[in-house]
């Protein structure tokens, strides 16, 4: 809505900017090594076509920006299971139902679009390698395990910006050096192939950008120990597993 009232190519422009602006400033709030999402080729993908994964890579770091999962519920749900709040839940529902009221066509309208997409947003556990993905839940107490678990499990763009949710699981200057260079070894290859072209070059696409981002994104998270804090009910829930699926608080 903010930029509704602007020439197409100038409210790309804005978006695009000020998503980044937003970006920067909550990923330097937990240092600046973590700005190097913004050299990853998901990053410079989102900025060229102005999409939301840079806002919902914020709204995972900055509690006041929750709500925004409402605008892309597949990384939103990726942002609330790396950080979930209450809040949350409360400004997305509360953001729906404002929706509603100014347009209620929306969803009809929405519907109609997907049903038009020219290549399917299968989940990435459906990729070649993607289920890899699924270590994450081996790392469920952990941020970057629940990111990961979740962002395996729900419909991605063939097209790799969704992936920049990735560049959650870094926990240091290395961890996110590393992920950017592996992303940067396929995505050349992955951009020089027309997803529409076969179903065997789709999923060759796939496959590179699987082992460009997500196969990585498993290493790293299985690096980390799997402990972490959990609420009362989830910690009786867990009690009866082994001690290398429990893990620890």
């Amino acid at each position: 809505m903010p930029f509704s009232g602007l020439a197409p190519h100038y409210a790309g422009a804005a978006f695009a900017g000020v998503s980044a602006a937003i970006l920067s400033y909550a990923l330097a709030a937990d240092g600046w090594w973590r700005l190097l999402a913004l050299m990853s080729p998901a990053f410079l993908l989102s900025f060229s076509v102005a999409n939301w994964p840079p806002l919902l890579l914020a709204s995972a770091l900055l509690p006041g920006l929750g709500w925004l999962a409402a605008a892309k519920p597949n990384l939103g749900l990726v942002a609330f299971a790396y950080r979930p709040r209450w809040s949350t839940v409360i400004g997305v529902a509360v953001l729906v139902a404002v929706s509603l009221l100014l347009l209620p066509t929306w969803p009809a309208g929405w519907l109609s679009h997907v049903a038009r997409q020219e290549i399917s947003h299968p989940p990435t556990v459906a990729w070649p390698l993607g289920a890899i993905g699924l270590a994450g839940l081996l790392r469920w107490r952990t941020p970057e395990g629940r990111a990961l678990a979740a962002f395996t499990l729900v419909p991605v763009s063939v097209f790799p910006y969704d992936h920049l949710m990735l560049w959650l699981v870094p926990r240091t200057f290395r961890e996110a050096l590393f992920l950017t260079w592996t992303a940067w070894l396929t995505a050349p290859a992955v951009l020089g192939f027309n997803a529409e072209a076969s179903h065997t070059t789709l999923l060759l696409i796939q496959g590179g950008i699987t082992l460009g981002t997500v196969v990585p994104a498993a290493f790293l998270v299985l690096r980390h120990p799997n402990v972490g804090p959990a609420p009362a009910w989830v910690e009786r829930l867990v009690a009866g597993l082994p001690k290398w699926a429990r893990g620890s608080a």
